[in-house]
């Protein structure tokens, strides 16, 4: 069994006191990406650093990322870089190049506590699909006392109702935990944007297209002209 590779610093602010944590493909980053976690963090948890967390390749998801991992961290740099309080960790990306293996979230959480020590608070900022899925991830209790879930709702959870009732169909969770759920959700809308509608789009049609501001920052769209990502000619 091959050491684990050092864990990449998270530099934070001296006054750092809760962290949210978003991980994710970022294969494009989109509006949805940038917007909604700010927004569930100045619902939540306000003065928090919203800490991005790009996968290398997620135990979830068939295949890897479409575009090279150092193309979706340029990109998500560009889209927050007017953000504060919110900045870029690439542990589980430098990790991924040592070992080969895919992303799970407990061993990001136990690297981070491990680097962090004792301070500051963790929540985990997932989706609402990623909520319904949460009982499958591997060491998920030890997910939710490391760093306690945040949820943001999306299609076809758009309400607290409909999530709940959802959470409760997958038989994993008793009553009283369905009702931890609902004190998770962030009070922030719902957007219908999806990195997998801006790929498809992307390669069906160009960058030329309409659509796409709609679905991606103008330094997103621009990076991946430049750098001809998702099969356009740059």
């Amino acid at each position: 069994m091959h050491a684990a590779p050092p864990v990449t610093p998270l530099t934070l602010p001296l006054d750092a006191d809760d962290l949210i944590l978003y991980g994710g493909t970022f294969d494009p980053p989109t509006r949805a990406h940038i917007d909604l976690p700010a927004l569930a963090r100045d619902a939540v948890l306000p003065g928090a650093v919203l800490v991005y967390i790009p996968a290398a390749r997620s135990p979830h998801k068939p295949g890897g990322p479409d575009a090279p991992d150092d193309a979706r961290v340029e990109m998500l740099k560009a889209a927050i870089d007017a953000r504060t309080r919110t900045l870029i960790w690439t542990d589980e990306i430098d990790r991924a190049k040592a070992s080969g293996e895919p992303s799970y979230m407990v061993d990001t959480l136990r690297r981070a506590r491990q680097s962090l020590g004792g301070k500051p608070r963790m929540r985990l900022l997932i989706g609402a699909d990623q909520a319904l899925a949460f009982h499958r991830w591997k060491d998920h209790a030890e997910i939710a006392q490391l760093a306690e879930p945040l949820v943001m709702l999306r299609t076809p959870s758009e309400s607290a109702e409909a999530l709940l009732d959802q959470l409760a169909e997958t038989g994993a969770w008793s009553d009283a935990e369905l009702e931890r759920w609902r004190a998770r959700i962030a009070p922030v809308p719902t957007m219908g944007v999806s990195a997998t509608d801006a790929r498809e789009i992307l390669k069906s049609r160009g960058t030329d297209s309409g659509a796409l501001e709609a679905l991606l920052p103008a330094p997103v769209l621009d990076i991946i002209r430049r750098r001809g990502l998702y099969g356009i000619n740059s």
